[in-house]
């Protein structure tokens, strides 16, 4: 999100000392994201919006580390709106549809090179994912027509060169979330796929309404 330039990105472990920072360095911010912020309760909101996967959904309804969660799932009928990652919109008030779209890869050491499935036919290719869900990655590459030796990982799993050594690799396909923890030891065989979120403009406009509510300006 930081290297596209859309806005400020500040990271902290403390959300309130984080935002904080970050309203100072930026007085002209009329509003903060959060990402993961729903059990941050120091962390003052005006707005929450809780997102899940539309395949796991909520798993085995634990908290971690005993499942997927990370607030109890009776959080859920407190939220301005709920995000399903890869449903279409739904027809309830709050529940709102989102896709993650992308054809494109680039190459991690000079992300100015760019390639097309075209470009890796007849390659040994595999692929890594240490997202929330590698399944649904590795599901993106077999749509796109890729067909590639997969490797999924914990989510947040940190990369040491030693792991992704694969003697038969031609190129390795890594996700935009990985590719940022592989940049110190990455070679010419390293592409990401970059993609983009198709929200449903209804969202958009819950967002809007909710941030004219609270008195800030959505110029």
């Amino acid at each position: 999100m930081a290297r596209r330039e859309l806005c400020p990105v500040w990271i902290g472990r403390d959300r309130v000392d984080t935002a904080r920072a970050a309203l100072q360095a930026h007085p002209e911010c009329d509003v903060i994201f959060c990402d993961d912020g729903l059990q941050h309760y120091r962390l003052q909101r005006d707005v929450e919006i809780a997102v899940m996967d539309a395949t796991r959904t909520i798993g085995n309804g634990f908290l971690l580390p005993a499942g997927p969660l990370r607030e109890p799932v009776s959080r859920l009928k407190d939220m301005d709106a709920i995000v399903i990652n890869g449903e279409p919109s739904s027809s309830h008030r709050i529940k709102f549809g989102m896709e993650l779209n992308g054809e494109t890869f680039y190459n991690l050491l000079d992300p100015r090179k760019t390639a097309t499935v075209l470009d890796f036919e007849g390659l040994r290719c595999h692929a890594i994912a240490g997202i929330g869900n590698p399944q649904r990655y590795f599901d993106a590459l077999q749509t796109l027509g890729l067909h590639c030796i997969t490797h999924p990982f914990p989510d947040h799993h940190a990369y040491t060169a030693a792991e992704l050594a694969f003697a038969d690799c031609d190129a390795l396909l890594l996700t935009e979330k990985d590719a940022v923890k592989c940049e110190a030891f990455a070679d010419t065989r390293y592409w990401v796929l970059r993609v983009d979120a198709k929200i449903d403009t209804k969202l958009i406009e819950l967002i809007l309404r909710k941030i004219d509510t609270h008195g800030c300006k959505t110029a």
